[in-house]
């Protein structure tokens, strides 16, 4: 029998006491050490990527792979856009603190264990099942779905790759800004031509985790084209880490990692829904943010799933992180997102009831207090800056879905969830599956308040506008890809618990291969037409058809940005013109001033002048005139064969020599 008594608790608070001294140098040493090469820059852009991918896999918040990977992950996603929120008074590389806490934290466990060396390293490696194998896979997918994004080669093809999207040049701009100056703008104050900056409104969440990212890729990185092609990059990256996370969530379910060949056509669902549609319309259309925010909102609710008898601060952190990662992202979906902070605290009373844990249960109420903090300063800030009635009344391109598979989610998703606990019940007795189907009930509230939310807003734009329009589209198609996780989740958990496997293994196979396939095509024929991010003549929301050139626009593009060094094209604009030019000319003088990270409200005000289109310079020249005799000191920036021509029409030398142009090419 062990020794119990006050010598053995005495002996208990000494080892520990030890470990805790063990392991208090060399947290610090490993975590400055890895911030100084991080920060520098001192190491290649795959290592300092698979360094953070290591810090997801070995940090121990769980024993197995796929739920470590989706608790890390999540912390990461909703904690790291946070190191942005304030204006440092030195510069920080906030990819370093993420990766130096990581790997500070490895370093003090390692050295406060007592085991031999290899065993502590041992230690660290998560166990893994079978059903892991689908990570890896699903991350190999979300790669080859972004593979122009991911390896552009050049910015003038990642340029090409964006501009058809009309929304890229809004969040490119942002993520351009944030590491120009090193905060989102909100914390910026005025922009150096003493106005505000534009989009200063919008909610920068998505665009900090990718500037954090691009940090780990490029620390160095500044205004100009080469941002573009980090850009699309990062975007990539962040796209396999949302989808990674998801579906990490997912096979991390008991009842799901006990039975890979139910998780394979449970985890196709999401992944095809992401990754073919509508995700993949979304990513193309420009709308990576509202991407993100749709994985995010269905990892909080399928987190809530994990079968707890007491309350885990950690499960209650990570869905804190990704509710608040959806409020920075696109705001309206925590409506959806939200019933998770409610079932992963489940069974409260059980928790409460139990001494021993209730200091655990108080500070998971803590931290989701802080994260429903968060999410209420996203919240508060949408209301005092955006007019109520233009989410009614608001237009905007966007590629729509078909509308009958959310229809069938929601009818499924509303029955398997309610029905979860009476389903399970005869199998699963009172064991992690019940716990499971109980939390499930509760998030029946997710779908009731998605189906509440979309019903009001259609309403209301019906009696405004006679037809839905573009938030309800926007709304709807986060709320299906939200159920395209939570539903094929719930029915796995139930079918396990209803359905044997059958003797013959090679029967579960075809089995499963069959309701994987068909999976696949739940949402549109697969392939049925080309991928969107991989059809470079895609028009896009932009309006860029076949009497227009990506390639020649990105080029003007990219030569005007090369007349501009540091912030002199905050008093400049580029005009576009003839086969140079986009449907109105404003666009491209946009993607300028995103390059170099000076849009503003002042020059916002110019480019409202430019939205029309621009032919020839016989229509340029009033535009230019009426640029350059508004504001004193702008110069107007035009390709070089219409440089002379421009400057002609004008007809006063003052005005001419404001208007410039860069080196034309050599001949060949």
């Amino acid at each position: 029998m062990p020794a119990v008594g006050p010598a053995s608790l005495a002996d208990d608070r000494g080892t520990r006491r030890r470990r805790v001294v063990r392991g208090i140098l060399p947290a610090p040493i490993a975590a400055g050490l890895t911030y100084v090469l991080v920060a520098g820059g001192h190491l290649p852009a795959p290592v300092s990527l698979a360094v953070l991918a290591g810090v997801l896999v070995l940090v121990p918040t769980a024993t197995g792979l796929s739920r470590r990977t989706a608790l890390n992950g999540s912390l990461l996603i909703g904690c790291a856009p946070v190191l942005w929120w304030i204006r440092w008074p030195f510069p920080v590389s906030h990819a370093g603190l993420v990766v130096a806490v990581g790997l500070g934290i490895l370093a003090g466990r390692i050295s406060a264990s007592e085991a031999p060396v290899g065993q502590r390293l041992r230690a660290l490696l998560p166990a893994v099942r079978p059903v892991d194998a689908l990570i890896p896979g699903v991350g190999v997918a979300a790669l080859a779905s972004m593979w122009t994004w991911a390896f552009p080669g050049s910015a003038h093809r990642a340029l090409v790759a964006l501009l058809p999207g009309l929304d890229n040049v809004a969040h490119f701009h942002m993520f351009s800004t944030i590491r120009a100056y090193g905060a989102t703008t909100q914390a910026l104050g005025s922009a150096p031509d003493g106005s505000s900056w534009a989009f200063n409104e919008y909610p920068q969440g998505f665009h900090s985790l990718v500037a954090t990212v691009s940090e780990l890729t490029d620390p160095a990185l500044r205004p100009g084209p080469h941002a573009v092609q980090t850009y699309t990059e990062c975007v990539a990256a962040v796209v396999v880490l949302g989808l990674v996370v998801l579906t990490s969530a997912i096979v991390s379910v008991p009842a799901l990692r006990a039975r890979p060949l139910v998780a394979l056509p449970v985890a196709a669902l999401p992944v095809t829904a992401f990754l073919w549609k509508p995700g993949q319309n979304l990513l193309a259309d420009g709308f990576a943010n509202f991407w993100l925010a749709a994985a995010a909102a269905a990892t909080a609710l399928v987190l809530a799933l994990y079968p707890r008898t007491r309350v885990a601060v950690l499960d209650v952190a990570a869905v804190g992180a990704c509710l608040v990662a959806v409020a920075y992202a696109w705001a309206p979906l925590v409506v959806v997102a939200s019933p998770a902070a409610i079932a992963v605290l489940h069974p409260l009373r059980v928790s409460w009831r139990d001494r021993a844990n209730r200091n655990r249960l108080w500070l998971a109420v803590g931290v989701l207090s802080v994260s429903g903090l968060a999410v209420l300063r996203a919240v508060v800030g949408l209301f005092r800056d955006v007019d109520v009635s233009s989410v009614v009344d608001a237009s905007g391109g966007i590629h729509g879905a078909n509308g009958a598979p959310a229809l069938a989610l929601v009818a499924v998703g509303l029955y398997i969830c309610a029905a979860a606990p009476a389903l399970v019940r005869p199998r699963a007795g009172a064991g992690g599956l019940l716990l499971t189907a109980q939390r499930a009930r509760v998030l029946t509230t997710a779908v009731v308040a998605g189906v509440a939310v979309c019903s009001l807003l259609l309403v209301e734009q019906l009696r405004s506008l006679g037809d839905s329009s573009y938030y309800f589209m926007k709304l709807f198609m986060g709320f299906e890809l939200t159920l395209a996780a939570l539903v094929p989740t719930v029915c796995g958990v139930v079918f396990t618990a209803v359905v044997t496997s059958a003797r013959r293994r090679s029967t579960n196979v075809v089995a499963a291969v069959a309701a994987t396939a068909a999976a696949t095509q739940f949402f549109g024929h697969f392939p049925a037409s080309p991928v969107p991010t991989f059809d470079a003549h895609r028009y896009g929301t932009a309006a860029i058809g076949r009497q227009y050139s990506s390639a020649r626009m990105a080029s003007g593009v990219l030569g005007a940005v090369d007349t501009s060094p540091g912030q002199e094209s905050f008093r400049r604009d580029y005009l576009s013109i003839g086969r140079d030019s986009a449907s109105e000319d404003f666009y491209l003088d946009a993607w300028y001033h995103a390059v170099l990270a000076t849009e503003t409200m002042r020059v916002s005000a110019r480019l409202n002048i430019l939205r029309v289109r621009v032919t020839d310079v016989e229509s340029a020249t009033p535009l230019a005139r009426r640029l350059l005799t508004q504001q004193a000191g702008l110069e107007v920036v035009v390709a070089p064969r219409f440089v002379g021509p421009l400057r002609d029409g004008l007809g006063s030398p003052d005005l001419a020599r404001r208007v410039v142009t860069w080196a034309a090419p050599a001949p060949r």
